[in-house]
């Protein structure tokens, strides 16, 4: 029987320790790769679905954010854009309004002026005058000018017969 302490048996030996330890080294690695990519995987498949979560609870909040401000700034667009157009033509009315009358007054004041100079040019002792406290326009006529109410397109009027 030979003695297992040589060094050819225990050259084998070694090597078949050697062999057997590179072997179980390769399964560990192996298992060590395995776990590595079962470990990975959970963790993508874990960080994937709290990334979704997050984009869902972002959209959502954003979703919700956006019906807050239209519920509560429309309200208060609308009126203001009422109000402006509102006031707006109320001015313009008014403009319109005022502007007419002036250049209805113009035109008055003209025609009494033509008037006037007439009647000024068939007696020669009429004269206009304009009151600068109210602002209205006054025919002066001789002393004994006879009064008396007339009419006409436009309305009513008091109207002077003068003396030949």
């Amino acid at each position: 029987m030979k003695n297992p302490s040589t060094p050819s048996n225990s050259s084998k030996l070694a090597d078949k320790l050697r062999a057997k330890i590179q072997e179980d080294q390769a399964i560990i690695d192996d298992l060590i790769r395995q776990q590595q990519n079962a470990i990975e995987n959970a963790l993508r498949k874990s960080s994937s679905d709290v990334r979704h979560s997050i984009e869902a609870n972002m959209a959502d909040l954003n979703r919700q954010i956006r019906r807050s401000l239209t519920l509560r700034w429309m309200p208060a667009l609308i009126v203001g854009l009422s109000l402006f157009l509102g006031i707006s033509a109320g001015a313009w009315g008014l403009t319109r309004y005022l502007s007419h009358r002036i250049e209805s007054q113009i035109v008055e004041i003209e025609r009494l002026e033509r008037n006037a100079a007439a009647l000024k040019a068939q007696g020669g002792r009429i004269e206009v005058v304009r009151n600068r406290e109210d602002g209205h326009v006054y025919l002066l006529m001789p002393p004994g000018t006879k009064t008396y109410e007339c009419g006409g397109e436009t309305g009513r009027y008091v109207c002077a017969k003068l003396p030949k």
